[in-house]
This record gives C-alpha cells, sequence and structure tokens, in this order.
C-alpha cells in the first residue's frame, strides 16, 4: 500500500501469485538472475508465516502472535485471525489480563462485526505493550483483551483477531462507560476517538514515510505455512511477487477498510454496472476482506453465475474491473466453475455490499 495524501485513495499494487519463476538453467542463468537471487535469498526479516483453516462456513487466514509476559518471557502464541476487514488486535483468553506486560489505559476496544447478521462482537480493555509475531517484535503495540465476547474467533484453535485495516476502525471508548454484555444488550458505548492498528504502527516506525507495504500470499490450501505475511521491502522481495505479472495500480480508499469500487463486473458474457459503491454509507461498502471467506455478489450477479455454473457454460469467468490509478480499468478474472468447486461465492444481502473475499489472495499475491 503506497501512501498517497495527495490524492482520494493509494494505489494497490496486485501481482498475480499463481506461479513463480526461477532462474534459467545452466549457463543462460544472467547475473541480474543471480543478484535476484542473492537478494530474495535475504528476504523474510519482515514476515510472518500463516496458516489456514475452516471455520464458521469457510476458510480463514490465521497468525500466531504471543504478548510479553509479566515475567520477562512470551505468553503462549495464540492463532489470530488476519483481518483487513477491521483494525484491532484482540486476544480472546482474558487470563492475559492478570499475565501480560503491558501498560494500562483508560480505554476499552468495543467491535461488533456481520451487521445485519447473528450478534458477533466484543469488549475488552484496551492495552500498550510489546507483542511478538513471526520474526518481527511489536513494540508499545496498542491490543485489546476480550472480556466479553459473542461468537468472535474463539473456539476450534482460534484465539483472536488481528485487524490490519486502517486506524479509523480502531475505535476507543472510555473505560467508565464499559458495557455490560451480560445483560443481553451488546451495544458500545459513545467513541471517544482512534488508536493506531499494531500493523501500521509497526509499518511507520520501522519504514520511510510513504514507502510502507503490505503483501499477502496463500496458496489456496489449509494447513499450517501455506501463507505469509510481507512487510515493507519484504512484500516485493519474495517468491511470490513478479513484476511483469503486475496488475494495476489500482485506486484502494483508506476510509478505514481496504475500499474499492468497479468500473464494471463481468459474469460470463454479461456486463453489470451502475454499483454506487460508497465506504460511508450502509449497504453500498465494497471492500477487500481477508476475513470473508467468499466472493460476496449482489443477487443478480450471484443468480446469473449460479446459471452459469449449472449449465455447465465452458470458460465462463467472473472479471471484477477496478478502476485504475491513471483511470485505465485492472481486471480480476476467476474461473466461475473453479470458484465453484472451492465453494468460494455468495449472495450478499441487500445493497451493494460488495466483498473481495479471502478467495482473492488464492488467486493474486
Amino acid at each position: 500500500i503506497r501512501d498517497s495524501s495527495s490524492t482520494n485513495g493509494s494505489a494497490a499494487e496486485t501481482a498475480a501469485a499463481t506461479s513463480t519463476t526461477g532462474a534459467a538453467d545452466g549457463d543462460s542463468t544472467t547475473s541480474a538472475q543471480v543478484a535476484q537471487m542473492k537478494s530474495r535469498a535475504m528476504v523474510k526479516q519482515s514476515s510472518v508465516p500463516l496458516s489456514a483453516t475452516s471455520w464458521s462456513g469457510g476458510v480463514r487466514l490465521l497468525m500466531e502472535v504471543s504478548p510479553l509476559s509479566a515475567d520477562g518471557g512470551r505468553l503462549p502464541a495464540q492463532r489470530l485471525v488476519v483481518d483487513t476487514g477491521s483494525s484491532t488486535l484482540a486476544f480472546c483468553q482474558s487470563s492475559f489480563i492478570q499475565e501480560a506486560a503491558y501498560k494500562p489505559t483508560k480505554y476499552i476496544s468495543c467491535n461488533q462485526y456481520n451487521p445485519g447478521g447473528s450478534p458477533t462482537g466484543y469488549w475488552g480493555p484496551f492495552v500498550q505493550g510489546q507483542i511478538f509475531a513471526g520474526n518481527l517484535s511489536f513494540a508499545q503495540a496498542a491490543y485489546s483483551i476480550m472480556a466479553e465476547e459473542e461468537s468472535m474467533p474463539c473456539t476450534d484453535g482460534m484465539q483472536g483477531i488481528f485487524g490490519i485495516a486502517f486506524q479509523q476502525l480502531d475505535v476507543a471508548f472510555p473505560a467508565d462507560q464499559r458495557p455490560d454484555w451480560a445483560s443481553g444488550q451488546t451495544t458500545c458505548p459513545q467513541a471517544a476517538g482512534v488508536v493506531p492498528p499494531p500493523l501500521l504502527q509497526k509499518l511507520n516506525s520501522d519504514g520511510s514515510r510513504g514507502a510502507e507495504k503490505v503483501g499477502i500470499y496463500w496458496s489456496g490450501k489449509l494447513g499450517d505455512n501455506e501463507g505469509m505475511l510481507y512487510l515493507d521491502a519484504d512484500a516485493e522481495l519474495n517468491e511470490h511477487y513478479r513484476e511483469s505479472a503486475m496488475l494495476g495500480p489500482a485506486v484502494l480508499g483508506e476510509v478505514g477498510w481496504y475500499d474499492v469500487s468497479f468500473q464494471k463486473i463481468s459474469v460470463g458474457d454479461q456486463d453489470f454496472t451502475n454499483f454506487d459503491c460508497s465506504p460511508n454509507q450502509q449497504g453500498k461498502q465494497c471492500i477487500m476482506d481477508t476475513g470473508t471467506p467468499g466472493l460476496v455478489l449482489p443477487e443478480q450477479l450471484f443468480n446469473y453465475a449460479t446459471q452459469l455454473i449449472e449449465l455447465g457454460t465452458p470458460g465462463a469467468s467472473l472479471t471484477f474491473w477496478l478502476p485504475g490509478v491513471s483511470g485505465e480499468a485492472v481486471p480480476l478474472k476467476f474461473d466461475l466453475a473453479l470458484l465453484n468447486s472451492m465453494q468460494a461465492l455468495s449472495q450478499g444481502g441487500d445493497g451493494t455490499n460488495i466483498i473481495l473475499g479471502l478467495p482473492l489472495w488464492a488467486f493474486y499475491y
């Protein structure tokens, strides 16, 4: 992600990751390729391994994160859902309130997800302390420890959420207004402000302002070490990034989510337009979200795609045409039959609400 304070959005550089590029055989290996191989051998200084698991009807990417313990060691690593659709890091393990080393704050975190669906969310104290993930250390990270939660990823081997969206979604609430969800009213108090999410805080402290980059790779398979999160220079210096396969750059908003818009969406040979994406309006939010296990389409598009799949239309595809920074279209194309075999298509609710969910990363880095 490039900082672009002079424009309305950032440039999202999207490169294909369906294959990797190696050196040529024998004497055909050039000095440039050797240099590239050496540079890539030095990467992963700023990277975190990711695993993929099935939970609540879909696949989730997980990152292992450990808080600093009160005795100076590390508490057991917790498997947190990597979520570009939210911004708060929150541990399910309530005992960390006593066991972790941190500075308390006068704020709590309170998040409610899945609007219009079953209640999902939590609240808990906001604290500031050191955490560890992969070979990275996050000094003085602002994170939360859940005091009460409902339907959060706190079961089946998952132990919290690591939101990596923008600061606007990392909302803080006064601690003296903490809610009582046990009474059955799962609401949040009046917001007091926002705090910097740990990932963006890390990028701003380690990199030069304006050059921060994030790369997410997923193999499309379940299991440990099936994905990787790369930061800064490592986002381009790894085997999954191929400059020759670059698509974009495409416009990416920074309202809070990784919000996108579409010039059109093609389903087979039919084009659909006028989606009216607006990140600030309920029912019109179009985002890139690793925390959503499918590609979510409006009812009309979903029904048409389903019809093509049922008819077995040869070569039928789904293509999202994102606006490019310079006005050109940036196409993200998917084979419908393959998406169907992955159970990767979902119908959205009322309104626009188009979500490029986790299956996006199975095809593009």
